[in-house]
């Protein structure tokens, strides 16, 4: 019966040992996933940081193009009508024409202008939701 009793002790030494040996494992398991996911966030991150920063300067080189693209437009505008003018300034219709050229030129202004910045705010709304697309599938992974 002794025998039999320091047997059924060393039985549950061993498995005493052996469970703290699985915790051990099971610990240094969990504390190696923790290290991976903290890993997978610091990389997700970045790439967001990244591609941040590249949206900002896409919108930033937009932003300039359509500036560049009304100066230009509008200069070209004032070069026709000085064209307009010094043509027809002989003929005494000068001030009459001006004034419908001007009139016609400050609409087209317009018109021109309120067709960039829908195109203009366009693109600020296709970039928003790509924005939101990549938060959002970030999140999904």
């Amino acid at each position: 019966m002794v025998e039999t009793l320091e047997a059924a002790k060393a039985l549950m030494r061993d498995i005493a040992v052996s469970s703290e040996k699985r915790a051990e494992i099971l610990l240094k398991n969990a504390e190696l996933d923790a290290q991976l996911i903290t890993r997978e966030a610091k990389e997700s991150i970045e790439r967001l940081t990244e591609e941040s920063s590249n949206l900002r300067n896409r919108f930033v080189t937009f932003k300039s193009k359509y500036k560049n693209l009304l100066e230009s437009e509008l200069e070209r505008f004032d070069t026709l009508s000085n064209e307009i003018f010094n043509e027809f300034g002989d003929l005494g219709v000068k001030n009459s024409l001006q004034k419908t050229v001007v009139q016609n030129t400050k609409e087209e202004k317009k018109e021109h202008k309120a067709k960039i910045i829908s195109e203009f705010e366009s693109e600020v709304d296709d970039l928003k939701k790509t924005m939101i697309n990549l938060r959002v599938g970030d999140g999904a992974q």
